[in-house]
């Protein structure tokens, strides 16, 4: 029998289909195995067994913690870092040396920060409110070092300032490089650190946290939406901070009081950003069950997990080359009844579009400025190049990282 070149072509090409479709016994197996393989790596490597990953829940009052996982775990901040940054502006507007209409000028460097920024310009200046406004919402890296210049004199300097009220908090597991949280592999903190900032900045400005519960703001004709999905979904929430490099995963920081009881969130090493955030609901969801259930009843009060407030103020120019090992003073701190008990809560739905208005309450007038914008402060001879910006973002590349673009390389900072 003769087959014409038509006919052979046919015949070739459903052999070859047939034997696609139907696999053999041995290779249906193999590929079996190897799918089986490849969900166990996934389901051991993501989510609360990512080797990045901490948690802490506590009472912000009492110190009582209701859920922890690798609270003392060295983590990278990433974005958490500006939270430290906005605290020591808040503190030099409360002691004055600094107006919130002042405006800060913009040098060279603070406009080459990478994604997320709101497109400084060298020789622009941008008014403290502002620069509140933009980190809360934005967290924009090159607004952090602006501040961290007119604060320091140098982000250099900055860093040592920001390791001195460390210390003084007793934020015993932190060491910071630079103000913004792009990656170095210098710096490092501890989830039960960034629980102690959180609540040392509710609890030592209360006319300026309300910043950190801004839902949008307006720069040069664009409108930037928090990066902050939680505060629109969690009823109660009033803020605080988000943050992302690759090394880090994503972070979040979240401030709650729900029927007279607070608390405060900390998760860091978050494989999505949306995974982040229903971690960090479901632990508050599971902790406020758990105040339900006592009733009137008070918790354990654990005094070494709130901020330190006895120690004296930090010398100006302060170094912190050295990692901090020494125990936290906890004098001066009292245990505080706990509050009502909270109604087990409703769940809330998802907001997915950013609502059309800012929703911060007024802030309290700032007293006279009393010295320039940029503090004149003794500056230390520049650290070796490098100290701002590890091995990891070398080429100064960056993009933004909020979870809506999807975008994770090791790089990056700054949701």
């Amino acid at each position: 029998m003769r087959f014409s070149r038509a006919a052979f072509a046919t015949l070739l090409t459903l052999i070859f289909a047939t034997t696609l479709v139907a696999p053999g016994p041995a290779m249906a197996a193999r590929h079996h195995r190897r799918a089986h393989h490849g969900a166990a790596a996934t389901s051991a490597t993501t989510g609360v067994n990512d080797p990045r990953y901490a948690d802490l829940v506590m009472d912000p009052v009492t110190g009582e913690v209701l859920h922890q996982q690798s609270p003392d775990g060295r983590r990278h901040p990433a974005s958490l870092t500006k939270m430290m940054t906005l605290y020591l502006l808040f503190d030099a507007l409360q002691k004055g040396r600094i107006g919130m209409s002042d405006r800060m000028p913009v040098s060279q460097l603070a406009a080459s920060q990478p994604q997320t920024n709101i497109a400084l310009d060298p020789g622009d200046s941008v008014p403290v409110e502002t620069a509140i406004k933009a980190i809360a919402v934005r967290s924009a890296n090159d607004v952090a070092v602006v501040i961290s210049e007119a604060l320091g004199g140098s982000e250099d300097h900055f860093a040592d300032m920001m390791n001195a009220k460390a210390r003084q908090l007793g934020m015993t597991g932190t060491h910071f490089e630079n103000a913004n949280g792009l990656p170095n592999d210098a710096q490092y903190t501890t989830a039960r650190d960034m629980a102690k900032l959180g609540i040392a900045l509710k609890r030592d400005f209360p006319q300026y946290y309300p910043y950190f519960s801004t839902r949008e703001f307006s720069w040069q004709g664009v409108t930037y939406y928090t990066h902050n999905r939680v505060m629109l979904r969690y009823s109660g929430v009033d803020g605080i901070k988000t943050g992302f490099i690759g090394n880090s995963g994503f972070n979040l920081v979240t401030s709650v009081v729900r029927g007279g009881r607070p608390l405060i969130g900390v998760v860091m090493g978050g494989t999505t950003g949306a995974w982040r955030d229903n971690r960090m609901i479901e632990l508050l969801n599971q902790s406020y069950i758990r105040l339900a259930s006592r009733g009137n009843a008070r918790g354990t009060a654990v005094a070494a997990n709130l901020p330190d407030t006895s120690l004296p103020p930090p010398e100006a120019g302060a170094d912190d080359d050295k990692d901090e090992a020494g125990a936290e003073d906890d004098s001066g701190k009292q245990e505080a009844a706990a509050a009502a008990p909270v109604a087990a809560a409703a769940p809330v739905a998802a907001n997915a579009n950013p609502p059309a208005a800012a929703a911060h309450a007024p802030v309290a007038p700032v007293k006279p400025v009393v010295t320039p914008a940029v503090v004149s402060a003794p500056v230390k001879p520049a650290r070796a190049a490098g100290r701002r910006c590890g091995a990891a973002c070398a080429t100064r590349s960056g993009h933004d990282q909020d979870a809506a673009f999807g975008q994770a390389a090791a790089g990056g900072g700054g949701e």
